[in-house]
């Protein structure tokens, strides 16, 4: 559980406040539908979000097994 909370925190340096928002609400269980709604944005736009996300965290934190 501790290592869980430390990467939690390593990858949460690297987020802005809406990206931290998206990232909670997701290991929450919040679905893609129900985040965008409550972001007022597309499932879509979303979605893309979320892949630009993951690149981005590929690069700046790539000592974390993201499989």
């Amino acid at each position: 559980m501790a290592a869980y909370h430390d990467l939690l925190e390593r990858v949460g340096r690297h987020l802005r406040a809406d990206e931290r928002r998206i990232v909670i609400m997701r290991l929450e269980g919040y679905r893609t539908n129900e985040i965008a709604a409550e972001l007022g944005i597309t499932s879509g736009v979303l979605r893309v979000r979320l892949s630009r996300l993951r690149k981005r965290l590929l690069r700046e934190v790539p000592t974390v097994d993201w499989s």
